[in-house]
């Protein structure tokens, strides 16, 4: 959650609703003392998944990971306009991966290779790298598209019900 001051919430409002369209929530604050917040209407990325998928993630004792692939696809759609952030992909990864405890997953050749090989269940490349990836490392791909979960193991529902 960030505080900001009145002429800051007015002077950047546009970025700090860019912000809030992400899932963080912002408090104005005047002298110091909060006095408004702004949320977002739509219901929030994390309440998709559901309660054991949220544990399972937040669970120090997992490691979890961003693929390479997913930062690509996030440049490629901030750039299209189709996915508001209130910094650069570069700024806003590196600030994740620095708050939240979360491993990057390269994208090596003999992933981009095996692609080939993956049933065609689904057009996305970004996800059947993410599902070809999963398979290599042994990892379990957590997620609430019914596209990717057409694969198996070693997708995993997490869709909030």
């Amino acid at each position: 959650m960030r505080t900001v001051n009145i002429h800051e919430a007015k002077t950047q409002f546009s970025k700090l609703i860019a912000r809030v369209e992400t899932g963080e929530e912002i408090v104005i604050a005047r002298d110091g003392a909060p006095v408004a917040r702004l949320v977002s209407v739509r219901q929030p990325v994390a309440e998709r998944l559901s309660l054991s998928a949220r544990r399972q993630i937040g669970d120090s004792r997992n490691e979890v990971y961003l693929s390479a692939a997913s930062v690509w696809e996030m440049a490629i759609k901030r750039r299209l306009g189709k996915l508001p952030l209130p910094e650069s992909v570069a700024s806003y990864v590196t600030r994740r991966l620095e708050t939240d405890n979360v491993t990057t997953l390269s994208v090596r050749v003999d992933h981009a290779a095996a692609v080939e090989a993956l049933e065609l269940l689904h057009r996305d490349p970004f996800d059947r790298l993410l599902i070809v990836q999963a398979r290599h490392e042994g990892l379990r791909l957590l997620t609430v598209d019914t596209q990717v979960l057409a694969y198996g193991n070693p997708a995993v529902d997490a869709r909030a019900y």
